[in-house]
């Protein structure tokens, strides 16, 4: 009778919870060359193309939205460390 009582206990047995870190990617855009582009050096400073300034803004769009996608991921991390 003993020994019908202790099977149950002995033969549970927890299985093991291993945990996995998944780092996701971020793609950094690489800043424009003004070489690939047309320009001139003045006295003042540089003028340079309407592609270039438009190379420029597509830049800066693209690093303000790694900015906010590495943002959301920390946040994930941040929330699961409270």
């Amino acid at each position: 009778m003993v020994i019908l009582l202790i099977m149950p206990l002995i033969s549970c047995v927890t299985t093991k919870k291993t945990e996995s870190v998944y780092i996701p990617e971020l793609i950094f855009p690489i800043f424009p060359d003004l070489s690939n582009f047309k320009y001139k050096r003045t006295e003042n400073g540089v003028i340079v193309s309407n592609e270039y300034i438009l190379e420029l803004s597509r830049y800066k769009i693209l690093i303000e939205e790694t900015e906010k996608t590495y943002n959301d991921i920390k946040s994930l991390y941040e929330e699961d460390k409270k």
